[in-house]
């Protein structure tokens, strides 16, 4: 890609406008257009669901104990995200990816006050749980937007 291309390609992102290119899974999808919210939340979910299966130690951590067994749920989590993403991608499944996506980012809230409990007496730690729990609100905006456009859901 030119650095003009990558200009243009970064300056209609900043705009909102939708960013195209091609699936290369199969050639059934053709070109697919993606705007900047699907882009992102693909993005973040995908890599979030392959650091589930790398590095699962730290989400076992922020667990809920209640829940259960903690390894289980990490690798459940990361695999309900992987298919959030894959969902996302896809512009037949992309609303339906939306709604997973909005119905994760609120299902997944409780682990981020667990780590905020469970690393109360931490400041830093507390910091960063506390700073992070805000941060739940435009990935859900994002998710349920996605859902809601009706010019790139399944076709």
């Amino acid at each position: 890609m030119s650095e003009g291309a990558l200009a243009q390609l970064v300056e209609r992102f900043v705009r909102n406008e939708k960013v195209r290119g091609s699936i290369p899974l199969s050639s059934t999808y053709g070109d697919f257009e993606m705007k900047w919210q699907t882009l992102t939340m693909t993005g973040l979910l995908g890599a979030a669901g392959i650091a589930h299966f790398l590095r699962p130690e730290p989400f076992d951590s922020i667990v809920p104990p209640r829940l259960g067994d903690p390894r289980f749920l990490t690798y459940a989590s990361g695999a309900v995200e992987l298919g959030c993403a894959t969902l996302l991608a896809l512009p037949p499944t992309r609303r339906l990816g939306g709604f997973a996506a909005t119905a994760l980012m609120v299902a997944v809230y409780p682990a981020n006050i667990c780590t905020v409990q469970k690393h109360w007496h931490r400041p830093r730690a507390r910091a960063i749980a506390l700073a992070r729990l805000p941060l739940q609100v435009p990935l859900v905006w994002m998710s349920w937007s996605v859902a809601n456009d009706r010019s790139e859901a399944s076709r």
